[in-house]
C-alpha cells in the first residue's frame, strides 16, 4: 500500500502488527517476535507519516534511527524522498547519520546499491532544491557511480539527464569524474 501511495490505509494495517501483546501464553521466542513487530511498526509508521509530509516526526524518527542502525540506509532514503515531495528540511538527519551511510566504492548487495543509488540521486535533487549545486552534483556523481558499477540501466540514464540539466555549474573536477564515469574508467 506505500508503494501505491495509499498511506492513510497503510496506518491502519501497521497499527494492527504493531501491537500484538493480545496474544496469550507466549513463550520467550514468541515475545521476542510480538517485540520485533512493535519495532517494525513504529519505524514504518515514521516513515509513512513522513510520506504524508508530517515533518514534526523527524526528531522522533532520528531517535529510531539511532537505535535501529541496520536500517539507516532505508530511513534516510525515506526521508529524504518525503523531503523533496513535500519541501521540508532534513538537513539535521543527514548530517547525524551520513557517517554511518555505506560508502559509495563499499561491496553492496543488488538490493543495498540500489537502495544507495536511489538515496544519492535523491539527495541530488535536494540540494539542487537547496540552490547547493555543486554539492548536488556531487551526490549525482556517487549515483551516477553506482549505477554504473551495477550496470542500473535505468538509474544510470536518469543520473546522466539530470546531470546534463546542471552540467553548467560542475566544476572542472566534475567535469572529468563524469566523463571518467561514463567511459567505466573511473572509481571512488
Amino acid at each position: 500500500m506505500s508503494m501505491q501511495e495509499r498511506y492513510e490505509e497503510a496506518k491502519k494495517y501497521v497499527a494492527e502488527y504493531s501491537n500484538l501483546s493480545w496474544f496469550q501464553g507466549l513463550d520467550d521466542i514468541g515475545k521476542k517476535e510480538v517485540d520485533k513487530f512493535r519495532i517494525w511498526g513504529k519505524g514504518n509508521g515514521l516513515i509513512l507519516e513522513l510520506n504524508t509530509g508530517n515533518k514534526s516526526v523527524i526528531p522522533e524518527f532520528m531517535e529510531y534511527l539511532e537505535g535501529n542502525p541496520d536500517i539507516i540506509l532505508q530511513g534516510m532514503l525515506a526521508a529524504i524522498e518525503s523531503a523533496n515531495r513535500f519541501n521540508f528540511s532534513v538537513d539535521e538527519l543527514f548530517e547525524k547519520f551520513r557517517e554511518k551511510l555505506p560508502p559509495v566504492n563499499s561491496d553492496v548487495t543488488y538490493i543495498n546499491g540500489t537502495q544507495l543509488f536511489h538515496f544519492w540521486y535523491e539527495k541530488a535533487v535536494y540540494s539542487f532544491k537547496k540552490n547547493r549545486l555543486i554539492l548536488g552534483i556531487e551526490e549525482l556523481l556517487y549515483a551516477l557511480y553506482l549505477a554504473h558499477k551495477m550496470k542500473y540501466y535505468s538509474g544510470f540514464e536518469k543520473s546522466v539527464s539530470l546531470y546534463r540539466e546542471h552540467s553548467d555549474y560542475a566544476t572542472e573536477q566534475q567535469k572529468w569524474n563524469y566523463k571518467h564515469i561514463v567511459e567505466g574508467v573511473f572509481d571512488f
